[in-house]
């Protein structure tokens, strides 16, 4: 941290932030194959369909986190989480229902 300032309050403050930040990193290495799973199945609308959901719940999590409750940079930083947590659950969820296994991509 010391390359972006030399202060060790900027140092103790920003400590938070990049543990949330290597979380969030670990949520969304996790989430992506889930979602690319789904385009190799070829149904990329229900893919789509998974982002519109995440960037939903990650607007109305930032607009509440940041603008209404004006809390810190590190819940405002866990909004990642928060979408990689609901691409995932969504892209689980649709693997295991089974339902890829019928689907037909078009030629």
């Amino acid at each position: 941290m010391s390359i972006y300032g030399a202060e060790p309050g900027f140092i103790a403050d920003a400590i938070p932030v990049v543990r949330t930040i290597s979380v969030c990193l670990i949520m969304m290495s996790v989430a992506v194959v889930w979602l690319n799973s789904i385009t190799g199945t070829g149904n990329t609308k229900m893919n789509l369909r998974i982002e519109i959901a995440s960037i939903v719940a990650y607007t109305i999590y930032v607009f509440l986190v940041v603008e209404k409750m004006q809390l810190s940079l590190v819940y405002a930083w866990a909004s990642e989480f928060l979408y990689w947590l609901v691409t995932f659950i969504f892209a689980w969820w649709y693997m295991r229902s089974g339902k890829w296994k019928g689907k037909e991509v078009w030629r």
